[in-house]
């Protein structure tokens, strides 16, 4: 089992935090990846069973088992494999290793099922970081029964929203329908900017839970008149209430539900 140690300087931690994702994943790759025998831990013939990942586990050049995992994503079988070592390293037997990785159904705020509504499964996750979303995105399209996938999208902090922003982007742009949910305040003034809305995915359709100067509203009804989405709604507005003559008025497949944003989805 292979540990690399950071020097973490005292100045611009998002950055460093965002080397380390890239980092640990490049040696999740090397180490950890499918088929690799210089490995101590390694899954071969990994495979996705009823929305599920499945994998054989060889430690220590042995062949330990199958293991077939109750959370969704291929991300999972990475942690499968950092857990089966950590146990290993106390000593805790290889068939309750094997049971233990069977029987783990997931952390709180980690793909945490919250019900069913209208239908739809309803999924908590604590994705903060460009390189979550993306795992957790791949993990929802691999479940049976995905179809459209609506992301409500609430950024942990908005300096690090504001560094990342384009991998933010291509994050989201992954999912069907984004909600943003943010408060205003001097560093989300503006966030959804003409050129942001411009990177969208074309025919997106996009839900602001926002204060209404989150979002450029000038920029959102060009990107209405102009074909660039599909649809919006707007749970907020600037200003409050919009005048009766305001051209949001009069945009097809645009709602406005003022602080009814439970409605929206």
């Amino acid at each position: 089992v292979k540990i690399k140690q950071f020097d973490l300087p005292d100045s611009n931690l998002n950055a460093v935090y965002t080397r380390m994702i890239s980092e640990r994943n490049q040696m999740a790759e090397k180490y950890t990846a499918e088929g690799n025998k210089e490995a101590d831990f390694y899954a071969q013939h990994i495979r996705t069973e009823g929305g599920l990942p499945c994998f054989e586990l060889i430690a220590h050049g042995e062949h330990w088992g199958e293991v077939c995992m109750a959370v969704p994503g291929r991300h999972q079988v990475i942690n499968a494999l950092a857990a089966a070592a950590a146990m290993d390293a106390c000593g805790i037997p290889a068939p309750a290793i094997l049971s233990g990785l069977a029987h783990y159904t997931g952390a709180s705020r980690r793909m945490e099922y919250k019900g069913n509504f209208n239908g739809a499964e309803v999924f908590d996750d604590y994705a903060h970081h460009p390189d979550e979303l993306a795992a957790t995105i791949a993990a929802v399209r691999t479940m049976e029964g995905c179809k459209r996938l609506v992301l409500a999208f609430q950024p942990h902090t908005y300096t690090r929203t504001k560094a990342l922003f384009h991998d933010f982007v291509k994050e989201l742009r992954k999912a069907d329908v984004v909600a943003l949910i943010m408060p205003h305040n001097t560093q989300s003034v503006g966030l959804m900017s003409k050129e942001r809305i411009a990177r969208m995915k074309d025919d997106a359709v996009l839900l602001s839970f926002g204060r209404g100067s989150v979002l450029d509203q000038d920029a959102l009804v060009e990107a209405m008149q102009g074909g660039k989405l599909w649809g919006a709604a707007l749970d907020v507005t600037e200003p409050e209430p919009l005048p009766a003559d305001h051209p949001l008025w009069d945009i097809p497949n645009l709602i406005i539900t003022p602080h009814v944003a439970g409605n929206m989805l």
